[in-house]
């Protein structure tokens, strides 16, 4: 029994399982990380760029972004992100992000995925609030060979603080209009590389706001 356990570990077997429990067992603490993951652990050759499109929709607000990401070494890359929010009841706002992903444990004979530590920034300003995010993610995920093209199944555990400021909003007495939280989202992923030119993402953020996200990545 414990022979077929490990085989199924190191195949790769229990990284959908790792992902969903990344995605599900967190506390529900807060809104959803902005932007999610919408990468893999498993950083862009170095050089090389994405450019990527993407709609994100959860319970009270609609996201729609665009990603450039840029291979910097080996084991790491970055990415810019940008795009404009239409929460429910309020106007549309901006927003905007940064990150830096290092791939820490690559995939190998003692490990059945990748790993990698994604440092994030974040910022949306609407007219009755804005939110300031820092944090990061851990990523793991694991390529897995088509007849055409590659798959990859991706968790992540984004861990974040989060400074949500009320403009010029009266909340009541004894209640600040500037608040900061550290909160926690769940993701779960799967990138399919379709082609040569072309990656199709799909992703699910656990948070108190469900969200999903979809969207293609062009390879420049």
């Amino acid at each position: 029994m414990g022979g077929a356990v490990k085989t199924f570990w190191m195949r790769g077997g229990a990284l959908p399982v790792l992902a969903a429990l990344i995605a599900v067992a967190v506390p529900c603490l807060a809104q959803a990380a902005l932007f999610g993951q919408v990468s893999t652990a498993y950083p862009l050759e170095k050089g090389t760029n994405d450019v990527g499109g993407f709609v994100s929709v959860f319970e009270n607000s609609t996201l729609i972004f665009g990603q450039y990401r840029h291979g910097l070494f080996s084991n790491a890359d970055c990415g810019v992100q940008a795009g404009f929010v239409d929460p429910e009841g309020g106007d549309m706002g901006l927003a905007i992000g940064a990150d830096a992903k290092f791939l820490v444990l690559p995939l190998s004979n003692d490990m059945p995925f990748d790993l990698a530590l994604d440092p994030r920034i974040s910022y949306m300003n609407e007219s009755a609030f804005s939110i300031v995010s820092l944090g990061g993610s851990v990523v793991i995920s694991r390529d897995y060979a088509l007849a055409q093209g590659s798959i990859a199944p991706y968790g992540a555990l984004n861990m974040r603080l989060d400074n949500v400021h009320y403009d010029g909003r009266d909340l009541g007495p004894g209640v600040d209009n500037n608040n900061t939280d550290f909160n926690i989202s769940g993701i779960a992923g799967v990138k399919w590389d379709a082609s040569q030119l072309i990656d199709i993402l799909g992703e699910v953020v656990f948070d108190e706001n469900l969200g999903v996200t979809i969207g293609l990545n062009f390879k420049i």
